[in-house]
């Protein structure tokens, strides 16, 4: 596995490069992105592919994140520190949180907070509609099953729920992205904790 820094132009290629899988086969009515990172990398898709699509912000977040906000210190360590010691830091990362996955032995999406299951209720459940959930990665995949179990009522309607991210970090989630460009990688993107401008 590697780590790779993805921003500027390359992050628009990116983004780009999913976009033209997406189209071909899928239009969305809805976009809902999952903050941080989702939240630009579905600006992007939405203004590529449907600009006059729904826009939706919800958060979701594995409890490893939550942490770097909450000691604030460390995320601005991160800043700091120079690549080479913070690819090390997110390999390790990355390792220890696929073995704690490997060591349960049901594996759940993460429990979503009230305020989103609003958010998510609220998209309507009808055959035509067409919702593209949006995030930067997916990890173990907890973030993106608790979302597409929150729209679960879109696709009893009849209507249909994808999902797209730039990257797959781990080689089992507990659910695959339908559209993704890289896997097996670790990206750094603008928003991470340790990216430097």
């Amino acid at each position: 596995m590697q780590v790779v820094t993805l921003s500027g132009a390359g992050l628009t290629t990116a983004v780009g490069s999913l976009a033209d899988n997406i189209r071909p086969e899928f239009i969305p009515t809805h976009f809902v992105s999952i903050a941080s990172g989702g939240v630009e990398i579905g600006k992007s898709l939405r203004a590529r592919i449907r600009p006059s699509a729904v826009s939706i912000k919800v958060r979701a977040e594995r409890p490893s994140t939550g942490l770097k906000k909450r000691v604030p210190f460390l995320a601005y360590a991160l800043r700091f520190l120079p690549y080479l010691i913070t690819d090390r830091a997110r390999l390790i990362e990355s390792r220890v949180l696929q073995w704690r996955n490997e060591l349960r032995r049901e594996r759940v999406a993460n429990p979503l907070s009230q305020a989103t299951v609003r958010v998510l209720s609220r998209i309507p459940a009808r055959p035509e509609t067409r919702v593209l959930v949006v995030d930067d990665a997916v990890d173990g995949g907890g973030t993106l099953a608790g979302i597409l179990k929150g729209l679960d009522h879109v696709g009893e309607a009849g209507g249909l729920v994808r999902s797209a991210v730039i990257v797959i970090t781990r080689e089992n989630p507990i659910v695959w992205p339908d559209y993704y460009l890289m896997k097996d990688t670790i990206v750094r993107f603008p928003w991470s904790y340790d990216f430097k401008n």
